[in-house]
């Protein structure tokens, strides 16, 4: 591979056989082909590789590799931290780095001092005597006065001790100087009250869409409880504007990553007969405000349905080109782990501008429009351990398209969207324990297009268009 490299300037990496041709280009100091592995290796970062790929860069003394997946480490950190491979193989110099940073994700401070004993008590004997300086990454101003004077204060491993009784000492002498007002060090191992990264966790509302060019998506948030919003990237300030993305979907999994999935460019299908939609598959890096390009889906999609299934995303059916172009009956599943799109067992029939969501172990799809581009009143179920398909024999109470299905306290709502002639302000509800359809109270309006979520236990409902009788439409 690196003599290939040598005369033609290219190279084939592959998860299989990166981490020898890394070694091998570290071996001979080609600097360039070492970088590409570590571009590679970064991108392929997972739960179930994280550790490997931490303790390997180690071994090789790759700062730069060790530092990614390390960052990776500290976002999954309850996760990775109280495995057996952790808290066998992970030395104290690289302990102290994850324990002192202000990234690691967990929500309290005291489960660091929990997780000093956990690594201390699987190898005691050899262990005990790192207790001083990992007691010194606690961020005390952080901790429960209840939990300190019960569970730090009185601990064997800090009484027995002399430097750790003194830092308690200085401490405690540091909360009097503070509640009176009084000068503190601020070089103080204790005046650091910096929360950390997971110490930071709201539930918000996320929304995307197009920006100030082609390669970027705008990211803004709102925020249900104070109803203030935030961006993370400013979107366009006109709604009519060259980059435009239409038809996309926003997916959030259970571990709050965010994706920016396929859709289509508004000049790219509105000046022309039809137009190529996008396959681009997005994650949002809520540090660096910027959105990051993982593995694309298999084919282009717009007007399709997607929804997680825990960390996994399925994308099914849209159009590849629109408006002219024939609907999909294809299914892909994103494995977060594995960076890879799967092909699944495909629809019983090609749909778009249906919707789709997810209720215990499968997958509902209600609705769009076929092959002939008529409205449908169908319902199919995926059941995922299976990868099997079937057909649901009641049928939704009304034919529509373009609008949108959410779980709700075991039953799936299915609200806006329209039919040939009009839009539907009927809320139709499914109950799959029961295989019954019901109506819900009204919608407020004709509206269709629109984004939604669940946020505890209630709906919430944006934008979308609006279709008057007189065929002119209205954007919210």
């Amino acid at each position: 591979i690196l003599l290939e490299y040598m005369y033609s300037g290219k190279v084939n990496l592959t998860n299989e056989n990166v981490q020898s041709v890394f070694s091998a280009a570290n071996f001979l100091e080609m600097l360039e082909v070492m970088d590409m592995c570590i571009d590679h290796i970064s991108q392929a970062v997972g739960l179930t590789n994280c550790l490997d790929v931490f303790f390997f860069a180690s071994y090789n003394y790759c700062e730069k590799l060790k530092l990614n997946s390390g960052k990776f480490i500290l976002k999954k950190f309850p996760e990775i931290a109280e495995s057996k491979e952790f808290l066998s193989k992970v030395d104290i110099e690289d302990l102290i780095w994850f324990l002192s940073s202000d990234d690691i994700y967990v929500d309290r401070e005291e489960y660091v001092f929990e997780y000093i004993l956990k690594w201390i008590d699987f190898d005691p004997e050899n262990r005990s005597r790192h207790f001083p300086r990992l007691f010194r990454c606690l961020r005390l101003p952080l901790i429960n006065d209840e939990y300190f004077e019960e569970k730090i204060s009185v601990h064997n491993l800090v009484v027995e001790n002399s430097f750790c009784r003194g830092l308690l000492t200085s401490f405690k002498l540091f909360k009097i100087q503070q509640a009176h007002n009084l000068d503190v060090d601020s070089d103080s191992p204790f005046a650091n009250p910096t929360p950390r990264l997971g110490m930071f966790n709201r539930k918000l509302i996320v929304y995307s869409g197009g920006a100030y060019a082609a390669n970027e998506r705008s990211f803004t948030a709102f925020d249900p409880v104070t109803k203030k919003n935030y961006y993370g990237i400013k979107p366009h300030p006109s709604f009519d504007f060259k980059f435009r993305i239409d038809f996309y979907s926003l997916v959030t999994t259970e571990n709050n990553h965010v994706y920016f999935i396929g859709g289509i460019f508004y000049e790219n299908y509105h000046f022309s007969e039809t137009g190529q939609a996008e396959k681009d598959f997005l994650l949002y890096d809520e540090k660096e405000s910027k959105w990051l390009p993982m593995k694309p889906m298999g084919v282009e999609r717009c007007h399709f349905a997607s929804c997680n299934y825990g960390n996994e995303v399925y994308v099914c059916g849209g159009k590849s080109c629109y408006p002219v172009g024939d609907p999909m009956d294809t299914v892909e599943v994103y494995d977060p782990e594995i960076h890879y799109w799967t092909v699944m067992e495909p629809m019983p029939m090609a749909l778009y501008q249906h919707s789709m969501c997810c209720h215990n172990k499968a997958l509902y799809v209600f609705g769009g429009k076929d092959v002939m581009d008529e409205h449908v009143d169908s319902v199919f179920r995926f059941d995922i351990p299976t990868n099997s398909w079937s057909v649901v024999r009641t049928n939704m109470l009304k034919p529509r398209s373009e609008h949108l299905s959410l779980t709700l306290d075991d039953k799936i709502y299915i609200l806006g969207g329209g039919s040939k002639h009009s839009n539907a302000v009927e809320v139709e509800i499914y109950d799959p324990a029961t295989n019954r359809w019901s109506y819900g109270t009204d919608f407020v309006e004709e509206r269709k297009i629109f984004a939604g979520c669940v946020y505890e236990g209630q709906i919430y409902i944006t934008g979308g268009t609006v279709i008057f009788y007189s065929n002119s439409c209205k954007t919210l």
